[in-house]
């Protein structure tokens, strides 16, 4: 059946649910004659009997008008079904404010959660996942920004706001490579007991670049998703790791821990972003969330 067959089992459908075309007419606003011809019409194409008199006004279904009934029933339950679960999406979405980070923005973000929450408008949930789970959160309409290091190019997302963070390497304090203080070549971090982020945090997917440009493979005696093991495994002493500054800011101004610059350009000119789906429309709430993110962390005071 093709789809206009689709269409004319409304008409159908409207003559059985009030027994008449002159009923089925008044009730979708139109003249008997259409819905007596769209009828006409969707018999023919079936090649089957629809409608049978019932009386000197009345008509009823045949067998088959019983089957394509059910389906049309069916069909429109399906689609109020859909449409509810859409709005229900669209109010919780309005209603409400979702931001996904990777796990290196928890210091920057615990610091200014009291500011962000004093200035939100709609209630706030913050989590932190994997790049590839933030970007499916974005694209699939179920957040509304995301905050990621270093993230590849998607042409279904916009970046909106962006800020220059190099990627460091993260020594221990009293560390001989801290005790030089310059920048340190990335052959030179191959000689050391390293802690590198899993391959599907954007940190590793930009070491794995600049590991193809350099030729220099870095192999680590840990790998793992949670910064915080990172950051455990640095401060005992146990070897280093590369990460942005901000991931370490309060070790860094704690004395614990020492960020040196990396000698590469990539890492030296990686970025912090926030990202949105490409086209999204935002509420008052979500555009003033927008502003206040930007404003609230340190990270992005420079852009």
């Amino acid at each position: 059946m093709e789809q206009q067959g689709f269409q004319r089992i409304r008409y159908l459908a409207a003559a059985l649910r009030h027994g008449s075309m002159r009923a089925a007419a008044d009730s979708l606003d139109i003249a008997p004659s259409v819905v007596s011809r769209q009828i006409a019409l969707l018999e023919k194409e079936l090649g089957l009997t629809l409608l049978e008199k019932n009386g000197r006004k009345g008509v009823s279904g045949s067998e088959a008008a019983q089957v394509l009934l059910e389906c049309h029933e069916e069909q429109q339950a399906s689609v109020d079904h859909a449409l509810t679960r859409l709005d229900n999406l669209r109010t919780r979405m309005d209603d409400s404010l979702r931001v996904v980070a990777s796990e290196g923005f928890l210091p920057a973000l615990s610091g200014a959660l009291g500011s962000l929450l004093a200035r939100a408008q709609s209630p706030l949930t913050l989590d932190f996942m994997s790049v590839p789970e933030l970007t499916r959160e974005l694209l699939e309409e179920r957040a509304h920004f995301a905050l990621v290091f270093a993230p590849m190019t998607n042409p279904e997302l916009e970046v909106i706001a962006h800020a220059h963070q190099p990627l460091h390497l993260i020594v221990p304090a009293g560390h001989e490579l801290a005790l030089r203080g310059e920048p340190v070549d990335f052959p030179t971090i191959a000689r050391y007991p390293l802690a590198l982020t899993s391959p599907s945090i954007g940190i590793r997917q930009l070491v794995r670049r600049v590991e193809t440009y350099e030729k220099v493979s870095l192999r680590p005696e840990l790998t793992t998703t949670s910064l915080e093991i990172i950051k455990t495994y640095v401060l005992s002493g146990c070897g280093i790791s590369l990460l942005p500054r901000f991931a370490v800011a309060e070790e860094v101004r704690a004395g614990q821990v020492v960020a040196l610059p990396v000698a590469n350009a990539t890492f030296l000119s990686s970025e912090a972003c926030i990202l949105m789906r490409r086209g999204q429309r935002l509420s008052r709430a979500g555009r003033e969330m927008l502003e206040h993110l930007r404003r609230s962390l340190t990270i992005f005071e420079a852009s």
